[in-house]
Protein backbone atom coordinates (compact mmCIF):
# COMPACT_ATOMS: atom_id res chain seq x y z
CA UNK A 1 0.00 0.00 0.00
CA UNK A 2 1.32 3.46 -0.87
CA UNK A 3 2.27 5.73 2.00
CA UNK A 4 -0.36 8.07 3.34
CA UNK A 5 -0.78 11.52 1.84
CA UNK A 6 -0.93 14.53 4.16
CA UNK A 7 -2.10 17.99 3.10
CA UNK A 8 -0.34 20.80 5.01
CA UNK A 9 -2.02 24.19 4.58
CA UNK A 10 -0.42 27.25 6.16
CA UNK A 11 0.37 30.73 4.87
CA UNK A 12 3.78 30.68 6.63
CA UNK A 13 6.11 29.08 4.10
CA UNK A 14 8.69 28.18 6.77
CA UNK A 15 6.13 26.15 8.69
CA UNK A 16 4.98 24.34 5.55
CA UNK A 17 8.60 23.56 4.67
CA UNK A 18 9.45 22.21 8.14
CA UNK A 19 6.29 20.07 8.22
CA UNK A 20 6.97 18.73 4.73
CA UNK A 21 10.58 17.77 5.56
CA UNK A 22 9.64 15.97 8.79
CA UNK A 23 6.73 14.13 7.20
CA UNK A 24 8.65 13.10 4.07
CA UNK A 25 11.47 11.79 6.27
CA UNK A 26 8.87 9.47 7.85
CA UNK A 27 7.69 8.24 4.46
CA UNK A 28 4.57 10.32 3.99
CA UNK A 29 3.60 11.95 0.71
CA UNK A 30 3.02 15.66 1.31
CA UNK A 31 0.82 18.11 -0.57
CA UNK A 32 0.98 21.78 0.44
CA UNK A 33 -1.12 24.92 0.20
CA UNK A 34 -0.47 28.54 1.16
CA UNK A 35 -4.08 29.70 1.57
CA UNK A 36 -7.54 28.33 2.20
CA UNK A 37 -8.71 28.31 -1.42
CA UNK A 38 -5.59 26.45 -2.52
CA UNK A 39 -6.07 24.02 0.39
CA UNK A 40 -9.55 23.12 -0.86
CA UNK A 41 -8.27 22.74 -4.42
CA UNK A 42 -5.40 20.48 -3.26
CA UNK A 43 -7.80 18.45 -1.15
CA UNK A 44 -10.09 17.95 -4.17
CA UNK A 45 -7.17 17.05 -6.43
CA UNK A 46 -5.27 14.67 -4.11
CA UNK A 47 -7.84 13.40 -1.59
CA UNK A 48 -5.24 13.16 1.21
CA UNK A 49 -5.53 10.77 4.15
CA UNK A 50 -5.14 13.61 6.67
CA UNK A 51 -5.20 17.44 6.62
CA UNK A 52 -3.15 19.86 8.74
CA UNK A 53 -4.76 23.32 8.68
CA UNK A 54 -3.69 26.73 9.89
CA UNK A 55 -6.72 28.68 11.10
CA UNK A 56 -5.69 32.13 9.91
CA UNK A 57 -5.07 31.82 6.17
CA UNK A 58 -5.94 34.24 3.39
CA UNK A 59 -8.71 33.40 0.96
CA UNK A 60 -10.59 31.05 3.27
CA UNK A 61 -9.94 30.46 6.96
CA UNK A 62 -8.93 27.06 8.28
CA UNK A 63 -12.33 26.94 9.99
CA UNK A 64 -14.08 27.36 6.63
CA UNK A 65 -11.81 24.79 4.96
CA UNK A 66 -12.43 22.29 7.77
CA UNK A 67 -16.19 22.79 7.53
CA UNK A 68 -16.12 22.37 3.72
CA UNK A 69 -14.11 19.14 3.99
CA UNK A 70 -16.37 17.82 6.76
CA UNK A 71 -19.44 18.44 4.59
CA UNK A 72 -18.08 15.96 2.05
CA UNK A 73 -15.69 13.55 3.77
CA UNK A 74 -14.72 12.24 7.18
CA UNK A 75 -10.93 12.35 7.23
CA UNK A 76 -8.69 13.39 10.13
CA UNK A 77 -8.07 17.14 10.45
CA UNK A 78 -5.45 18.70 12.74
CA UNK A 79 -5.66 22.44 13.37
CA UNK A 80 -2.23 24.06 13.64
CA UNK A 81 -2.48 27.66 14.77
CA UNK A 82 -1.20 30.50 16.89
CA UNK A 83 -4.71 30.91 18.30
CA UNK A 84 -4.57 28.97 21.53
CA UNK A 85 -7.49 30.44 23.46
CA UNK A 86 -9.98 27.91 24.78
CA UNK A 87 -12.77 29.43 22.68
CA UNK A 88 -10.68 28.95 19.50
CA UNK A 89 -9.86 25.34 20.40
CA UNK A 90 -13.50 24.61 21.17
CA UNK A 91 -14.66 26.16 17.89
CA UNK A 92 -12.09 24.17 15.91
CA UNK A 93 -13.13 20.93 17.58
CA UNK A 94 -16.83 21.79 17.18
CA UNK A 95 -16.33 22.33 13.44
CA UNK A 96 -14.89 18.83 13.16
CA UNK A 97 -11.16 19.10 13.82
CA UNK A 98 -9.82 15.91 15.38
CA UNK A 99 -6.88 17.58 17.09
CA UNK A 100 -5.57 21.07 17.79
CA UNK A 101 -1.90 22.03 18.09
CA UNK A 102 -0.77 25.57 18.93
CA UNK A 103 2.26 27.39 17.54
CA UNK A 104 5.07 27.28 18.33
CA UNK A 105 4.97 23.50 18.08
CA UNK A 106 7.33 20.55 17.88
CA UNK A 107 7.44 19.08 14.36
CA UNK A 108 8.23 15.69 15.89
CA UNK A 109 5.09 15.92 18.04
CA UNK A 110 3.04 16.78 14.95
CA UNK A 111 4.43 13.74 13.11
CA UNK A 112 3.56 11.47 16.05
CA UNK A 113 0.05 12.89 16.28
CA UNK A 114 -0.40 12.29 12.55
CA UNK A 115 0.94 8.74 12.76
CA UNK A 116 -1.32 7.90 15.70
CA UNK A 117 -4.38 9.44 14.08
CA UNK A 118 -3.79 7.56 10.82
CA UNK A 119 -3.28 4.33 12.74
CA UNK A 120 -6.64 4.77 14.49
CA UNK A 121 -8.54 5.72 11.34
CA UNK A 122 -7.01 2.83 9.38
CA UNK A 123 -8.04 0.40 12.13
CA UNK A 124 -11.55 1.88 12.15
CA UNK A 125 -11.79 1.26 8.40
CA UNK A 126 -10.33 -2.28 8.73
CA UNK A 127 -7.37 -1.66 6.47
CA UNK A 128 -3.57 -1.65 6.84
CA UNK A 129 -2.09 1.41 8.53
CA UNK A 130 -0.89 3.92 5.92
CA UNK A 131 2.43 5.72 6.28
CA UNK A 132 5.09 5.32 8.90
CA UNK A 133 7.65 2.54 8.84
CA UNK A 134 5.55 -0.63 8.51
CA UNK A 135 1.97 -1.54 7.71
CA UNK A 136 0.12 -4.02 9.94
CA UNK A 137 -0.51 -7.59 8.89
CA UNK A 138 -4.05 -7.53 7.43
CA UNK A 139 -4.71 -10.97 9.01
CA UNK A 140 -3.61 -9.95 12.51
CA UNK A 141 -7.18 -9.27 13.65
CA UNK A 142 -8.60 -12.65 12.63
CA UNK A 143 -9.96 -14.80 15.40
CA UNK A 144 -7.91 -17.88 16.30
CA UNK A 145 -9.13 -21.19 17.71
CA UNK A 146 -7.02 -23.76 19.49
CA UNK A 147 -7.87 -26.82 21.55
CA UNK A 148 -10.21 -25.33 24.20
CA UNK A 149 -9.05 -21.75 23.59
CA UNK A 150 -10.47 -19.04 21.31
CA UNK A 151 -8.90 -15.61 20.69
CA UNK A 152 -10.89 -12.64 19.35
CA UNK A 153 -8.33 -9.81 18.93
CA UNK A 154 -10.72 -7.23 17.44
CA UNK A 155 -13.06 -7.75 20.41
CA UNK A 156 -10.17 -8.06 22.89
CA UNK A 157 -11.74 -11.26 24.14
CA UNK A 158 -10.39 -14.70 25.12
CA UNK A 159 -12.55 -17.76 25.77
CA UNK A 160 -10.96 -20.74 27.54
CA UNK A 161 -12.87 -23.96 28.20
CA UNK A 162 -16.11 -22.21 27.20
CA UNK A 163 -15.68 -19.32 29.69
CA UNK A 164 -14.59 -15.77 28.93
CA UNK A 165 -11.27 -14.88 30.54
CA UNK A 166 -11.01 -11.46 32.18
CA UNK A 167 -8.04 -9.58 30.76
CA UNK A 168 -6.19 -6.54 31.99
CA UNK A 169 -6.02 -3.48 29.71
CA UNK A 170 -2.45 -4.37 28.74
CA UNK A 171 -3.33 -7.99 27.99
Amino acid sequence: MADATVLVADDEIEIVDVCRRYLEREGYQVVTAGDGLEALAQWERHRPDLVVLDLMMPGKSGWDVCAAIRDREDIPVIMLTARGEESDRLLGLTLGADDYLTKPFSPRELVLRIRNMLRRTARDRNRPVPGGKADKDPHAEEERHFDGLSLYPSLRKVVAAGREVELTVKE
